[in-house]
């Protein structure tokens, strides 16, 4: 295919065959669990010579209003701009589009929205089930449900830097007040089923007020400051369900309406005392007041209401850290129920044979360009083998609790408080052989807030840094739960059984802390030899993400400065925005604002939740037009400066603090 094929400033990517690409979303909707992957659009195209084969190219799109076929006929007919002459010519001699399929994923029905365009007009809309049958004449149910899940795809997807899809155009699903009121209104018709979307990696159960829905809500209401909305919301779904009175409590808080928020506790305590949701939110106020000890036995109470998440126990353990009492914090951490993380749903496509990615004008500078920089993109193995970047799920949020509290006793005494409440392999070794003969073994605790029961045992094992677990035989388990009835016979009984997972926590939490002193050590000798400490962009970045992990906010800082002087790196302006932002330095987090969105621009992303929350933020303490004038002023290229433009208009629509 020529160049006058391709799209201009639209990804594409190029068939082998004819048709593979919508093909293997057909094969692959089966599999998808919860909402979906992004949208697929499938083009195909003529090149108007005679004898020549037609061929097939497709992208992905999230942010399309997908409330009606006509509306996503609409997306396709603007694609014909973007390609040789521009609008459907049936004369023309040039590459055009003939047709176009917008394939859109309902998770609710479980099926694959469709709309055929044969331009100059026809258009079929249908969707395939999960069987891969096709059938006609979907409700207008189903296109509110298409909707709403196209909606709830852009929120959660766009900033997940876990999910990378390469062709992917990121659009505003929610660009003015009047799609805002679309949006609700959907949501208020759909609340009752959107536990059938699935939940957060670390939910074990979607209940009304624990889903993507949710999530997407709360995510859309903090970035747009829309807090009265998501009140008014509230109060309507609340007649649907009592326990919607937590998200409502969370909207008070939101708005800084605390005696409106403490209010709606004190009532919805004495209507459902047994809602762990409500009971997390208000020990999370609780512990913003810093009263972790009012906080306690409200934690533990949520635990005893649902056992079984992981963020009632992480909560706890929390407010153990927070009392300063480490060795029942290491308990309860110990017994987290931990859940196998599940990737956002994909399917497997066909290679293609060529791709065309081009580059906006507004991004095409030398500093986004030197992003794939080779030389910059060694690192050493040691650092790029450090296991922590690979947690996910509940085990991610496990590793920071296990982090915090290395930062708040140190290494060493951290091992203590361990040895004080786990068996260590050598106590295990060494009374095995005497408990076993006097019929006797570890045992095992009913499990309660203030002592928490352990799953799977095994035994801690003592080597030299730091001490692991082993896991005993399954004949020494089996003896352990026959032979339980004399605990007096084994000497340890007061001890509990390390989980493997977190033993295997602190082996990931060893490596960093032994990568991070070595830099350090190194860094401090060759400033005092004052020579140059030179590593690599892709090094410096890995350095700045092991000092955030562990706590260090200073040496992460020096080290993303670093890496974004040697290449661009959009990880690296993401963690000084916050850095800047969070001491107040509006100067430079506009800055980091500006090269993270010309970042996007480039990879044809302009919808970012977490840009759009901290501009707001940026405004409401500064004012609109002061932060007009800091962009104005920037000695950096006009059009990235012109980019910004787009969140100043939103603010204007959504009404944002304009007036200081």
């Amino acid at each position: 295919m020529s160049v006058s094929g391709f799209l201009r400033d639209v990804p594409e990517f190029i068939e082998n065959e004819l048709g593979e690409a919508i093909l293997a979303r057909s094969e692959g909707a089966a599999s998808f669990k919860e909402l979906g992957p992004p949208d697929l659009i499938y083009l195909t195209k003529s090149s108007g010579k005679s004898g020549s084969k037609d061929t097939g190219s497709y992208h992905f799109v999230t942010g399309v209003d997908a409330s009606s076929s006509a509306s996503l006929a609409a997306y396709l007919n603007t694609l014909t701009y973007a390609i040789g002459e521009g609008k459907y010519n049936p004369k023309s001699t040039g590459w055009r589009i003939i047709s176009g399929v917008y394939s859109c994923y309902n998770a609710f029905s479980r099926v694959d929205m469709r709309v055929e365009v044969k331009f100059p007009g026809k258009t079929e809309t249908y969707f395939i089930d999960d069987r891969g049958t096709k059938k006609d004449n979907p409700s207008p149910g189903m296109w509110l449900e298409t909707y709403l899940c196209s909606v709830l795809r852009a929120l959660l997807y766009s900033d997940d830097a876990n999910y990378r899809l390469s062709g992917w155009r990121k659009l505003n699903p929610i660009p003015d007040l009047d799609s805002e009121s679309k949006f609700i209104d959907a949501v208020e018709k759909l609340f009752a089923d959107s536990w059938q979307l699935g939940s957060e990696p670390d939910i074990q159960i979607a209940t009304p007020v624990t889903n993507h829905l949710i999530t997407a809500l709360t995510k859309y209401f903090n970035y747009t400051g829309r807090f009265t909305s998501a009140i008014n919301l509230f109060e309507k779904l609340r007649v649907q369900n009592p326990e919607v009175i937590s998200l409502l409590i969370g909207a008070y808080i939101d708005m800084d309406e605390e005696t409106k928020a403490v209010a709606a506790m004190t009532e919805s305590l004495l209507t459902t005392p047994l809602d762990h949701v409500l009971l997390d939110i208000e020990c999370q106020y609780l512990q913003k007041k810093g009263r972790d000890d009012l906080a306690l036995q409200i934690a533990k109470r949520a635990v005893n209401c649902a056992p079984s998440e992981f963020a009632s126990w992480a909560r706890l353990t929390e407010v153990y850290i927070g009392l300063d009492e480490y060795e029942q914090a290491l308990l309860t951490l110990n017994s987290c129920p931990m859940f196998t993380y599940y990737e956002k749903d994909t399917y497997r496509l066909p290679i293609a044979r060529t791709a065309s990615l081009p580059i906006p004008p507004a991004a095409n500078t030398e500093e986004i360009l030197n992003e794939t920089n080779p030389a910059q993109q060694d690192a050493d193995q040691a650092l790029l083998r450090l296991p922590a970047p690979a947690l996910r799920g509940t085990f991610a949020k496990a590793y920071e609790l296990l982090s915090k509290l290395v930062t708040r006793v140190g290494w060493d005494d951290l091992l203590k408080y361990r040895s004080h409440v786990f068996v260590m392999e050598e106590e295990y070794r060494t009374q095995k052989v005497p408990a076993q003969a006097n019929g006797g073994n570890v045992p095992r605790d009913e499990p309660t807030a203030g002592h928490p029961h352990t799953g799977d045992e095994s035994a801690a094992n003592t080597v030299s840094e730091p001490p692991s677990a082993q896991e005993p035989r399954e004949s020494e388990k089996e003896n352990a739960a026959a032979q339980a009835q004399d605990p007096d016979t084994f000497p340890f009984q007061d001890k509990r059984l390390c989980e493997r997972w977190l033993d295997n926590l602190f082996m990931v939490l060893y490596e960093d802390l032994r990568v991070y002193t070595i830099w350090r050590a190194e860094l401090v000798h060759f400033r005092t030899q004052n020579l140059n400490y030179r590593k690599t962009g892709l090094e410096w970045e890995i350095l700045g993400d092991l000092a955030w992990r562990l706590y260090h906010p200073v040496e992460a800082e020096e080290a993303y400065q670093a890496a974004v002087e040697q290449q661009f790196s959009a990880k690296s302006w993401q963690r000084l925005l916050s850095i800047y932002q969070d001491r107040g330095d509006y100067e430079n987090a506009l800055t980091c604002v500006i090269k993270i969105n010309t970042h996007n621009h480039r990879w044809y992303g302009e919808f970012s939740p977490e840009l759009f929350r901290r501009m707001r933020r940026m405004i409401d303490d500064e004012g609109l037009v002061k932060v007009q004038n800091i962009n104005a002023s920037k000695t950096l290229p006009r059009p990235a400066l012109d980019l910004m433009d787009k969140y100043f208009t939103f603010a204007n629509k959504f009404q944002w603090d304009v007036s200081k």
